[in-house]
């Protein structure tokens, strides 16, 4: 009976441990910061992707990307994000641009970095909530199609 009730408890630890982390962040996702949309896209090799148009005064229009890697454990997700890029439409204000990008990277990276890494839950399967460090919680919506 005491061989019965161990391969028992192993069977659901094994299940158990193997339904955990059932969860996937590979796709895309969006969310809301400051009041612009993001998608970022998590792939299964571990990357982090992101790309957004956006109106920055008086350079006007930008094309503006990130990239990086992400780990997803548990209910722990870290990313590092490595690369702030931006492209001006205008191509006389690319060096406005790339002194802008030069003198934020920094901050920007640390920005980003805290928004996409923290304890997550998992409203649905489409929807989590973010956790940072600091308490602040950021809701991502998985983008379908």
């Amino acid at each position: 009976m005491k061989l019965a009730h161990a391969f028992l408890l192993l069977a659901v630890l094994a299940f158990g441990s193997g339904c955990k982390s059932g969860h996937s962040m590979v796709g895309k996702w969006s969310t809301t910061i400051a009041n612009q949309p993001f998608t970022f896209e998590f792939t299964s090799d571990g990357k982090v992707t992101s790309s957004l148009q956006q109106n920055v005064g008086p350079v006007g229009m930008v094309d503006a990307s990130i990239s990086g890697t992400y780990t997803y454990e548990g209910d722990d997700l870290a990313t590092s994000i490595a690369e702030v890029s931006a492209k001006a439409r205008d191509a006389s204000q690319q060096a406005l641009v790339d002194q802008y990008i030069a003198s934020t990277k920094d901050r920007q990276l640390e920005t980003l970095r805290k928004l996409l890494s923290g304890k997550t839950v998992w409203k649905s399967e489409d929807e989590i909530e973010v956790t940072e460090a600091d308490g602040k919680k950021q809701t991502f919506t998985r983008v379908k199609g």
